[in-house]
């Protein structure tokens, strides 16, 4: 019923993939749950043609629409609207089966309303199509399902429910179907657009074929009126909590599951930069936060990580920024992004910003042939960066773990280290260590390598 994206979601949240990437890799990892259970529900979906046909079109198109709007939704607004969704979806869990009890209860069907029932229930049972109405309804609900899905086969249940459908297991089919169909129809945008993390989904995907399989056989098994009430209190208070507690947590000013207040941008040594200490987890000044850098900043956020956060003109070399990191005490690197001569293959080398690199004795390191620098379209299209900007950072704009990741032996001793996130006119400072703990979040390669025949 959508439930799986209280687990699968915050999981890949705590695990430092990208909200927009987190949520497209969730719908991925629950999809093949659902085909798992059509399989076992293949008798009922055979009886419910009828609705499938005119509710599967407006659901392919309500679920593309979502997952387009998802895509393009950044990774900084997506974490504003959150608890919202999250709120929307404990709401559904908590009072969808009440709400669908009530609505039956005022839909006119003639002298007598027929129960909604299960297998081995006696009863009158009425055949129907959906109404007209039904339809901008169900549109509705598969924009909604494209770009978050939590709740929304309860809300489909409730639906068919007041439309006229009376078996609870057909009704639990045809929305198992439908589900299919939006989610795999936003799974379209999510592919092209390169949103999901695949290690961690695919990783996912395993206990969600075996889990939709076996809860969709059990949940055939059982009576109607089983179906409805097994969840139980319990699970609805733990959703309903879970929904008022992101949303408090957001209009509190402070970011879901984190509770450190951010210190606020004070002037720093000189006049050419001011600096920001702590963890960005209240963005009561967000005008002070660039867009580039959001991200970044509630990654490490995310992450538990403390840093340090300049802010200077802009930098686009090393000569330039030895000027103004005058005074922080870090490790200052440069950062390369190269390609192989095909293309087919791009590196970021990093390296202390005092050493040369010679991408001949680069390519010997690497492995790969000749090397040059990659352009800046290649750049925006695998980090997210313009030149001059380039930074590790970037890294949580790879969703495809396409990057390979080099760095220098010396940078291991060094006690903190500082890059650009994702913009010239900032620096931030952290630790190897978390650094170290940031790229094991980004699923890319990483290596060592000597750089030393190239200073």
């Amino acid at each position: 019923a959508g439930g799986g994206s209280f687990i699968t979601l915050p999981t890949l949240l705590w695990a430092g993939v990208p909200s927009v990437a987190a949520n497209a890799t969730s719908t991925f990892a629950m999809w093949p749950a659902s085909l798992a259970s059509a399989v076992a529900y293949r008798s009922e979906i055979a009886r419910s043609r009828a609705w499938m046909v005119r509710l599967g079109a407006i659901s392919l198109v309500g679920g593309l629409l979502g997952g387009l709007l998802l895509v393009r939704t950044s990774d900084a607004s997506f974490v504003r609207v959150l608890p919202w969704l999250m709120l929307v979806a404990a709401s559904t869990f908590s009072f969808g089966g009440w709400i669908t009890i009530w609505a039956r209860t005022r839909r006119a069907v003639g002298p007598a309303q027929p129960a909604v029932l299960g297998a081995g229930e006696a009863g009158p049972e009425r055949r129907v199509t959906p109404p007209l109405w039904a339809l901008p309804l169900q549109l509705v609900i598969a924009t909604y399902g494209g770009y978050f899905g939590g709740g929304m086969g309860i809300m489909m249940m409730a639906a068919m429910t007041v439309a006229g459908m009376t078996n609870v297991h057909e009704m639990n089919a045809l929305k198992t179907v439908l589900a299919i169909a939006i989610n795999g129809v936003a799974l379209t945008a999510f592919v092209a657009s390169g949103s999901i993390a695949w290690a961690p989904g695919i990783v996912m995907v395993l206990g969600g074929v075996a889990g939709g399989y076996t809860g969709a056989s059990l949940a055939r098994r059982l009576a109607g009126s089983a179906v409805r009430h097994r969840r139980g209190l319990g699970a609805d208070g733990l959703f309903l909590r879970q929904g008022v507690a992101s949303v408090t947590d957001t209009l509190a000013g402070t970011m879901p599951g984190r509770g450190v207040p951010r210190t606020p941008l004070r002037p720093g040594a000189g006049d050419r930069r001011a600096v920001l200490t702590g963890r960005v987890d209240r963005m009561t000044d967000v005008t002070m936060i660039s867009p580039q850098e959001e991200p970044v900043l509630t990654r490490l956020t995310q992450l538990g990580i403390p840093f340090d956060r300049y802010e200077h003109p802009p930098i686009a070399t090393g000569d330039e920024g030895l000027e103004h990191w005058e005074g922080i005490e870090a490790v200052h690197c440069k950062n390369l992004f190269l390609r192989n001569q095909k293309g087919t293959r791009h590196y970021l080398v990093i390296l202390p910003v005092t050493k040369r690199a010679e991408l001949r004795f680069v390519a010997e390191q690497v492995g790969d042939g000749k090397l040059s620098f990659a352009s800046p379209e290649r750049l925006l299209r695998y980090l997210g960066v313009t030149p001059g900007s380039v930074s590790p950072f970037g890294l949580i704009h790879d969703h495809e773990h396409h990057v390979r990741v080099f760095l220098d032996r010396d940078l291991r001793t060094a006690g903190k280290i500082s890059f650009h996130p994702n913009l010239n006119t900032r620096t931030v400072v952290l630790s190897f260590a978390d650094f170290e703990k940031f790229l094991a979040t980004t699923w890319n390669v990483v290596r060592f390598i000597d750089m030393a025949k190239a200073g």
